[in-house]
């Protein structure tokens, strides 16, 4: 895939069960202002352990503030692409940058396969996560 696909990717690891998902699927499915945060590092990126899945890019690691109510804020850890923006949340940590109303969490459903749809194989997985 090249840094103009559009396609709207969201992959859920059977394995560590954390979330990749494409720019396009930030876009369509978070809040600005939680996309604006997720682009704000609080210390300087590194450079991550793996490589992009959706492009060649190069992931790089760092934490983000996100507001959990009008009060409180917590800090997570999340890997994003240099070159796509997609970004790798480790699990559950998905579940924090969600909007409120399950409506804007459009992904599509089907009774014979899971919610997420897998784009890449096991074996694909196992060897980046090495």
């Amino acid at each position: 895939m090249d840094e103009d696909n559009n396609n709207e990717i969201l992959f859920l690891c059977d394995t560590c069960h954390g979330t990749m998902a494409s720019n396009t699927w930030i876009e369509k499915n978070l809040k600005p202002g939680i996309i604006k945060r997720l682009q704000l590092p609080l210390e300087e990126p590194i450079d991550a352990k793996f490589s992009c899945p959706v492009c060649p890019g190069k992931m790089k690691t760092y934490s983000v503030s996100i507001p959990l109510n009008s009060f409180i804020e917590e800090q997570i850890q999340i890997d994003r692409c240099e070159r796509c923006k997609s970004i790798w949340f480790d699990n559950k940590e998905l579940n924090q940058v969600l909007p409120d109303d399950i409506d804007s969490f459009d992904v599509p459903f089907s009774n014979e396969e899971p919610i997420f749809t897998k784009i890449f194989t096991s074996k694909f997985w196992l060897e980046m996560l090495r």
